[in-house]
């Protein structure tokens, strides 16, 4: 009891060597899916999956940015200006790149392979991630089915019939018809 009230309070932002606040309000019950496989759908929304599909994409964009930088873009310039005998002078230009081979042009070949490595690095960070949440939510499933089926175990009247029994014998210790040994082992 005391590990789980530490565990809450460190959830709860509080010091976990402290007490807990008073509950106010009745505790109802969380709405928790009764089918394993909605739970497993429910956990693919985690915060942290979110995460690594956006680094996957970040990944993907720069690598199709530096894909599209290795073929130069042609350029047109236009000018006007006045040169220094106060001529007007109205010009233009188009300009095509050629790029150059490997050895004597850029390529982008070791950035794009770069690219390449993150992308399958951040798909593989995000399946490990989707097992891990998958296993999670699978056994959080169970627990919570094991524990509702140990606490449907128990009758309604279990409680109210084991205070009853527990009073009988305090009233026959009392009386002293029942010695405390033949209680204790009852």
């Amino acid at each position: 009891l005391r590990a789980a009230e530490a565990r809450l309070a460190s959830a709860l932002g509080l010091d976990p060597a402290g007490s807990l606040p008073d509950v106010i309000g009745d505790l109802t019950p969380v709405d928790v899916p009764e089918d394993l496989a909605v739970s497993t759908q429910s956990a693919a929304a985690r915060p942290e999956l979110a995460q690594q599909r956006a680094q996957t994409e970040q990944a993907q964009a720069e690598l199709a940015l530096l894909k599209r930088g290795r073929v130069p873009s042609p350029a047109l310039s236009i000018f006007a200006q006045t040169d220094g005998f106060n001529e007007r002078v109205i010009g233009g230009g188009l300009s095509m790149p050629i790029p150059l081979p490997f050895p004597l042009g850029r390529t982008n070949k070791g950035e794009i392979d770069s690219a390449r490595a993150r992308i399958d690095e951040s798909s593989a960070r995000l399946a490990s991630t989707q097992r891990r949440v998958t296993l999670e939510a699978t056994a959080a499933f169970h627990d919570y089915e094991a524990h509702k089926s140990a606490a449907n175990a128990y009758r309604p009247d279990a409680e109210s019939s084991a205070r009853a029994s527990l009073d009988t014998l305090a009233s026959e210790i009392e009386r002293g018809t029942l010695p405390v040994r033949d209680a204790l082992l009852s």
